[in-house]
């Protein structure tokens, strides 16, 4: 059984009567009351849901300035670029949720999931108090097992906003998405060969194309370049030439990395560099 923390400290200037519970390896919720400061661009390796129950927030997510007030939810997938670019000078109520890892039991859904989320803004005022109550309750206190059952139902209707089909999904097709992908993984080559993956799993090419967008909300073409994206990303860090990185990583030139690199993490790589580098300095 992993062990939760539930804790309230106070720390000059930035946080104030700050409420936390956090499951290792699953989850982490706060309830802010006061922050002050200002943050740097950053990125996260997994799903963050912000709140606030009073006041407001502005954050920059990429180049696009959100507002969160009262009766919406923000989500921030893995590797997109955001900060808080003010907090208001009144009192502050701000709910997070941090999302570490999908349960391996939540039928339909799995880290992939997590790794296209980029970027949804929810305005219902059903699903804003449904995040409410679901953050209340894992600050309680009951069980660590009760409050990781609810996260999980939680989790499985949240992501059901953001991937529509995958919910409607069979188990037997998201098998065979599962295999797809792996075949995926393996390949070697700057593209992959689709009518042998098809043939892998005894469907013809378009039915298998089919079965991993149902199942991941995107085509085969458009993982494969993902992860070839994820790669280039992390070189990012280094001084090595967007031209080094793009042939590096199998991309066909700078303007095939730059134009997937985009579509993928919503800002260019030369932004994204830039952005990253001014975060560390």
């Amino acid at each position: 059984m992993r062990i939760g923390l539930i804790y309230f400290f106070r720390m000059r200037y930035r946080y104030m009567d700050t409420q936390i519970f956090r499951v290792p390896d699953l989850f982490e919720v706060r309830r802010v009351m006061s922050k002050g400061g200002c943050e740097r661009p950053h990125t996260h390796n997994h799903l963050v849901i912000s709140a606030v129950a009073q006041g407001s927030v502005l954050f920059q997510i990429n180049t696009e300035l959100v507002t969160l007030l009262p009766n919406q939810i923000t989500a921030i997938g893995p590797h997109i670029l955001h900060h808080v670019n003010s907090y208001p000078c009144d009192v502050l109520e701000l709910y997070v949720l941090e999302v570490f890892t999908i349960p391996q039991d939540l039928a339909g859904f799995d880290q992939i999931h997590l790794q296209f989320f980029k970027q949804l803004s929810l305005n219902s005022a059903e699903d804003f108090r449904a995040f409410m109550a679901l953050c209340q309750f894992l600050l309680s206190d009951l069980s660590i097992q009760d409050k990781s059952l609810a996260c999980q139902d939680w989790l499985a209707l949240f992501l059901q906003k953001r991937y529509r089909y995958a919910a409607l999904h069979s188990n037997d097709g998201n098998q065979l998405a599962i295999r797809i992908r792996q075949l995926l993984d393996d390949t070697e080559h700057e593209r992959p060969n689709y009518q042998k993956i098809a043939e892998h799993i005894s469907r013809g090419q378009v039915q298998c194309n089919r079965i991993f967008k149902q199942a991941y909300g995107v085509s085969m073409q458009a993982y494969f370049l993902s992860q070839k994206a994820q790669k280039a990303r992390e070189r990012l860090y280094s001084s090595d030439g967007l031209s080094e990185i793009a042939l590096s990583c199998g991309f066909y030139d700078q303007s095939h990395f730059c134009k997937v690199f985009k579509e993928i993490f919503q800002l260019s790589p030369s932004a994204y560099r830039k952005l990253m580098r001014y975060a560390s300095a």
